[in-house]
């Protein structure tokens, strides 16, 4: 049950990666629930498993919470499992600018579903000292983990945040986000479509 952290934020972790994915596929609440207890979390929050076939720009997530070593130190880490594509999600998923410009730099379907989580774990990293934080997800989740990672790294600093995406769809086009992104890694399969769209 112990997670294989790296050094600091900024290195690949394979065997985390692994485990990362493991912990974000759990698509119920139920089996995130599930997948997180057996890694020694406690679930601390679960967030939109419940809209169905509703139309929205918003992920499903789990936050868990662990105490783990980094860097020398304990620290409470802080886990955003968020969850792949169910029911109608899919409608977002292809709606990439809800707003109808061509000016925008991020994919804002994504873009809104992170914002959603990133108010939504607040008062969960309210609640800790000096967070530590591990955001994961797959393809739609991956999307929303990757633009979470970043929104995240603004407020907490990137040496806090620790973000492993897996088949995220493209998310971001241009030269600089205005943030330092050292701590996201975007694991894709270089036959898979989906990273590179929309």
């Amino acid at each position: 049950t112990g997670l294989a952290l790296p050094e600091s934020s900024g290195e690949f972790s394979v065997e985390l990666a692994r485990q990362a994915l493991a912990l974000c596929t759990g698509h119920t609440a139920q089996r995130e629930t599930e997948l997180l207890e057996r890694a020694g979390f406690t679930v601390a929050a679960q967030v939109n498993y419940d809209k169905g076939d509703a139309i929205s720009h918003t992920c499903a997530y789990t936050v868990g919470l662990k105490q783990v070593s980094f860097g020398g130190e304990e620290r409470t880490l802080v886990l955003i499992a968020v969850r792949g594509t169910e029911g109608g999600e899919w409608c977002s998923n292809f709606d990439f600018a809800p707003s109808w410009s061509d000016e925008g730099q991020f994919a804002e379907n994504f873009l809104f579903a992170a914002e959603d989580a990133f108010v939504g774990v607040q008062s969960v990293l309210a609640s800790v000292r000096e967070p530590l934080v591990l955001v994961c997800g797959h393809s739609r989740g991956g999307a929303c983990a990757n633009l979470l990672g970043m929104l995240l790294s603004a407020e907490l600093g990137e040496e806090n945040v620790l973000t492993y995406t897996f088949a995220s769809p493209a998310t971001f086009r241009g030269e600089d986000c205005g943030v330092e992104c050292g701590n996201i890694f975007n694991v894709i399969n270089s036959g898979d479509v989906v990273p590179r769209v929309p």
